[in-house]
């Protein structure tokens, strides 16, 4: 029994899963439905310093998917929220990656 799901979501683990981020994306496509979406929701900071060879930003997160997962397309996309936090200037982004039909 394969089981599909409507929604998966990644939140606030892309620096956990960086290094097999093309494996896990691969996998959270493959657990949903035709009609599905992988949200992917992540804090990031302005001037982001690990793992920005990978994905740099919100933007650099939504190329490397639109480079490695050409037969997917994104629904949506926020990377204006603002957050405070001390000195330091971060941002939340947001995809809804869904498959193509």
């Amino acid at each position: 029994m394969n089981i599909k799901f409507d929604i998966v979501i990644l939140s606030n683990l892309l620096w956990y899963i960086l290094n097999d981020l093309k494996m896990c994306l691969y996998n959270s496509f493959d657990m949903i439905t035709s009609n599905g979406n992988v949200i992917l929701i992540n804090a990031f900071l302005k001037n982001q310093k690990y793992g920005k060879e990978i994905v740099n930003g919100c933007d650099g997160t939504k190329q490397y998917i639109v480079e490695h997962f050409p037969d997917k397309h994104i629904k949506l996309e926020i990377n204006n929220e603002k957050l405070i936090s001390g000195d330091e200037y971060r941002y939340l982004g947001l995809l809804v990656i869904g498959k193509n039909l």
